[in-house]
């Protein structure tokens, strides 16, 4: 990731990386240009391949991405100080918790067979499947927040549109 070599395994039991929460790793792979491979890396290497482990990654990744836009929102101050804040905390208190309920399906899945878990995986995947729809409205309404109201495009619009009817009501009048 931009020249760095992560050793940050999100299901270590001693993390050994540059970050020690979830919340904390969400923001160093939305900074990194290929922070998504990244993450993806990680979840296979630890997590067993079961049906929730593609939509744990689904989830991580969209919190990247979110993460990401809010950074570059924060940075030229498209939003208030308050709610980047206010998302930030909820992006990482969200990742947090992503991370301990992945840590925990990965060490169920290493202690049972995947059947006896089939009802706690049917409940966590219908849980990640909501989460990943709110977090992608999030996105696409966070992305949206800069074009609402007024632009000056439209004065723009305005201007070249008067100066082009000038322009022609001129050269009609020449004729």
């Amino acid at each position: 990731m931009d020249g760095q070599y992560w050793v940050f395994n999100p299901f270590a039991p001693i993390p050994r990386a540059h970050a020690s929460t979830g919340g904390e790793a969400v923001r160093l792979y939305a900074r990194a240009r290929n922070g998504e491979q990244e993450a993806t890396k990680r979840f296979r290497y630890g997590l067993p391949e079961l049906p929730v482990r593609e939509q744990l990654i689904q989830v991580v990744c969209a919190l990247i991405q979110l993460e990401r836009t809010a950074e570059r929102y924060r940075r030229d101050a498209s939003m208030s100080r308050e709610q980047a804040q206010g998302l930030t905390r909820e992006i990482q208190e969200a990742a947090d918790e992503l991370w301990r309920r992945a840590d925990r399906i990965g060490h169920a899945a290493r202690e049972v067979d995947a059947s006896m878990l089939s009802d706690v995986l049917a409940r966590e995947s219908a849980q990640l499947q909501k989460l990943s729809m709110a977090i992608s409205s999030a996105h696409k309404a966070l992305i949206q927040q800069p074009f609402a109201g007024y632009s000056s495009l439209k004065d723009k619009e305005r201007f070249f549109r008067a100066w082009t009817e000038a322009e022609n009501s001129l050269t009609r009048w020449d004729e």
